[in-house]
């Protein structure tokens, strides 16, 4: 999302005032950074703990297997690794609640200082920029954020720490079986390459069409009278149908394009392709005595490497 902030004119004219300073989104986002970079440390944290309780798999596994298993070191570390989990449980929670609580302040903060310069713009300026687009921007775009800063930026956090963890702890524990898990990750960036292609346009297309949808909602309320007066409704009805049609081919047409790219990323990017071909490599390696069994365990258990999601990127660009 960018963001041209414009200064009024003092001559009350219809002439559109003149931008500023360009915002980009974590510019906008500034008066709650507070809340967000504690979410996204808690949810470090969080990761940081769930690793723990993988990591602590190995000696588990080392004793199982062993010729004379230690029952108490056994029950010892799985109490650990529960604990771990627990912690990274309560982490994860704790995150969400400080990035929301940051985000229904941000809604407040941005809603009160649009209203407050769209009371200073002047009047022609309102009406040229048009009823539709001021709602998207007040009420949809403000949502987006409410969205981005509630729940993706604790998610953006994990998705750039685990896998960068995840990473260093196999190639710590094994570095083959580490290039091996590796393997399906550039065909997983071709199918985000495909999902995102031409993005923009499509975006822009959709956000046009539900601007289309604002304006005739807000033309139908506003006329209301009239059209009890001299119209049934049926014309007022039919423009909004004919937006609300147009808006959903758009969405169609944009999903269309990208639902194949979209399917190869989740399918390659899921933890289960990768477990069958760490698993199928590592058997062989086991079954040729160049691996150690309890690490084999270890490996499967690595996350899947996701990259940000789509709704940051989404969020992003709104």
């Amino acid at each position: 999302m960018t963001v041209t902030t414009t200064s009024a004119n003092p001559q009350g004219t219809s002439e559109p005032p003149q931008p500023s300073k360009e915002l980009g989104l974590w510019d906008i986002i500034t008066p709650v950074n507070r809340e967000i970079y504690t979410g996204m440390v808690i949810s470090v944290l969080s990761v940081v703990f769930w690793f723990t309780s993988i990591v602590l798999t190995l000696p588990i596994s080392r004793e199982l297997i062993a010729d004379t298993p230690r029952i108490g070191r056994i029950w010892g570390l799985i109490g650990l690794s529960l604990g771990a989990v627990m912690i990274a449980f309560l982490c994860r929670i704790f995150s969400f609640r400080v990035s929301h609580l940051g985000a229904f302040r941000l809604e407040q903060i941005l809603r009160t200082d649009l209203s407050s310069h769209l009371a200073k713009v002047p009047l022609g300026y309102v009406m040229n920029t048009g009823s539709g687009a001021l709602k998207k921007i007040v009420l949809d775009d403000v949502r987006a954020l409410h969205a981005f800063v509630a729940d993706s930026t604790p998610l953006f956090a994990k998705a750039y720490a685990g896998p960068v963890l995840g990473i260093g702890i196999m190639f710590a524990l094994d570095w083959r079986l580490a290039l091996i898990s590796l393997a399906l990750f550039p065909l997983g960036m071709v199918g985000m390459a495909l999902a995102f292609k031409d993005y923009d346009v499509a975006r822009k297309q959709v956000d046009d069409a539900n601007e289309h949808i604002n304006a005739v909602i807000i033309e139908y309320v506003q006329g209301m009278q009239v059209v009890r007066t001299f119209d049934d409704g049926s014309s007022s009805f039919q423009r909004y149908k004919a937006a609300l049609n147009s808006a959903t081919e758009a969405v169609k047409a944009w999903t269309g394009k990208s639902q194949v790219g979209a399917f190869i990323a989740r399918l390659l990017f899921a933890a289960l392709p990768a477990v069958l071909v760490v698993l199928g490599a590592g058997i062989a390696l086991v079954q040729a005595g160049r691996l150690e069994l309890p690490m084999l365990p270890r490996a499967q258990c690595a996350p899947p490497r996701n990259a940000p999601r789509a709704s940051s990127r989404r969020h992003g660009q709104t």
